[in-house]
Formats: C-alpha cells, structure tokens, sequence
C-alpha cells in the first residue's frame, strides 16, 4: 500500500461529499476561477458516460487545466471503454509528469475503492505532497473515516461548496504561477 506520507505541513484538503452532490462540476468550477486568477490548477475529474438502459455508464476521466487540451497538452479524456483501472494508469502517469512543473494546486476526482485498496491516485497524492504542493481530492461521506486514517488526521475537511473551496484556498495565501512558495518576506513585496 502506498503511504502518501502525510504531515503537519501538507495542504490538503477533503472535498466531503454525499450522494446528492456533485463534486466533480464543483472541482471542474472551481479550477476554471482559479485559472481565470492566474494560477495553474492541475488535475482529473469524471464524469458518466451515456445511461443505457437506465444505468450509467463507465466513468470518464478528463484532465484539468484545460478540457480541450489535456493537463499535458494531449488528448483530455481517457475513456473509450477501458477498464477502469487502466484509465487510472494512464491518468496518474500522465498527472505524475505534470507535477514537474509544480502546479499551484493538484485537484483529484475521488478516494475511492481503488485508493481505499492501496492504489489508484494516491502516487500521485504522494508526489504532490512531496513536491509541497497543494490538493484538493473529493471524498465521498462513506468512506471519510477511511480516509481520515490515511490522512493521519492531517487533511482538512470541506463542505461540498464553491464558498468552503473558495475558503481554504484563500487560507492557503498563495501567489498565482509560483508553485504556491512564497519564499522570503522580501520575495513577497518585489
């Protein structure tokens, strides 16, 4: 299992969700306000494929900053019928690369069973956290407690609104297009 390596200096914030809400149109949001502010919100979100015979569809993930060009500048969406821990692959390796250029924030669609079983984005999360960079991942009310415990504790928890989002961003006080490092007083004021 990996061990995202949570600590008291990390930013990282729990998107609460119940069934009722939509988180990833709030994330998909949220990350366009940023990106209309200057800053470079990096990420994934889902969304359902077509309802076929009443049932949804596979999810879809789609890359952030931009949904017509790809967090890489590839292809945005990774879909098209592959199972979903491949996509996931994908989504990470693609993600991981783009973390080089240290992002003012990383947004994760979900913690979910895959992440609960050990795997899924939470290299990702963990190369985020190293790189001191914040995120934000979408956690659904059920398996809070679960995540609490990989968090050590040491995440915030967020209402499911673009006020709470909008909040703990501001809390942060980051500086658009500096990977979120203020360094020096005298940094701040030139």
């Amino acid at each position: 299992m990996v061990d995202p390596g949570f600590d008291s200096e990390c930013d990282v914030a729990a998107l609460v969700y119940g069934q009722e809400d939509d988180p990833d149109v709030l994330l998909r949001t949220f990350a366009r306000d940023l990106r209309e502010q200057g800053y470079d919100a990096l990420g994934v979100v889902q969304r359902r494929g077509a309802v076929d015979a009443g049932r949804l569809g596979p999810p879809e993930f789609v890359l952030l900053p931009d949904e017509n060009s790809g967090a890489d500048g590839g292809r945005n969406e990774v879909s098209g019928g592959v199972d979903c821990a491949i996509q996931l692959e994908d989504v990470a390796a693609r993600l991981a690369l783009a973390l080089g250029r240290r992002p003012d924030l990383l947004i994760l669609n979900r913690y979910g069973s895959m992440e609960v079983a050990g795997a899924g984005l939470l290299r990702v999360l963990s190369a985020a956290i190293d790189l001191d960079v914040p995120v934000v991942i979408a956690v659904p009310e059920v398996l809070f407690a679960r995540w609490l415990t990989l968090a050590n504790g040491l995440a915030v928890r967020l209402k499911p609104n673009l006020d709470a989002l909008n909040g703990w961003w501001r809390s942060l006080r980051r500086t658009p297009g500096r990977g979120g490092n203020w360094g020096s007083v005298c940094e701040m004021f030139k």
